[in-house]
């Protein structure tokens, strides 16, 4: 997660989350196609046309990151 989607996560828990970068190395262990995923973002990025697809599909309930945050019952999934 990006060091902006962290500092959403630290406004809507109300505590700290820190972003940790894991080494792909590390990824693959677990699941090569998800390093994969990683490791084509890293070196080739990812574009979508969030605008486009917004006025193509208006029937999605979009929201922002920051508002899908904010909206979460986090003691409830968090365990607390």
């Amino acid at each position: 997660m990006s060091g902006s989607g962290s500092a959403t996560l630290t406004t809507a828990l109300g505590r700290p989350v820190a972003h940790r970068q894991v080494p792909l190395a590390q990824v693959r262990t677990h699941s090569a196609d998800l390093a994969a995923m990683f490791a084509y973002f890293t070196d080739h990025g990812l574009d979508v046309d969030v605008a486009g697809l917004r006025r193509a599909h208006p029937e999605v309930g979009w929201h922002t990151f920051a508002d899908w945050a904010h909206g979460q019952d986090w003691p409830a999934l968090l365990g607390r």
